[in-house]
């Protein structure tokens, strides 16, 4: 498994990254996952993780998780939940991973643009339902087109990347 950490990500994280001078190329590929760092107000740390190939994201609360050591195992099980939904096998205690900085461009833009999606709802969850629904919330990221993948949704395009 391919791990493209934001430096916020890999700060907070205190984790180490392979090539974090160099641009190495950043493929689209099942494998390949997007990792980001970002905060809510009134809700907390977050990591946003986005497969790079299908643009399929999954949220991670961070509270009490201070290293990469700790966060691993919770990232590699929630894969293995997401992917096990649509019939893919994934062995999460059987993986090797690979740290390097992001450089596509056009996925951090997509990236950016799921944070702000997903600090409208927060904000909107907070002032008029009084909770957040990170279950939901992720399901509908998931049913969000983006111009990265031709306007498909990311739960179309891993069907098809699976098909």
């Amino acid at each position: 498994m391919i791990l493209h950490a934001s430096k916020a990500f890999t700060e907070h994280m205190k984790c180490k990254v392979s090539g974090p001078n160099r641009r190495l190329p950043h493929h689209a590929s099942l494998d390949s996952w997007s990792i980001d760092y970002f905060k809510v107000t009134k809700g907390g740390a977050y990591a946003l993780v986005m497969n790079d190939a299908s643009l399929s994201t999954i949220i991670i609360p961070l509270k009490g998780i201070k290293t990469f050591e700790v966060f691993l195992p919770l990232m590699l099980a929630r894969v293995a939940d997401f992917l096990g939904r649509y019939g893919l096998p994934f062995d999460a205690s059987n993986q090797s991973v690979i740290i390097l900085p992001r450089s596509n461009r056009s996925l951090i833009g997509t990236m950016d643009e799921a944070k702000v999606l997903i600090q409208d709802s927060v904000y909107y969850d907070v002032n008029h339902v009084g909770i957040i629904d990170w279950e939901s919330l992720e399901q509908e990221l998931n049913e969000t087109p983006y111009s990265r993948i031709d306007y498909d949704t990311p739960d179309m395009r891993l069907r098809r990347v699976i098909g």
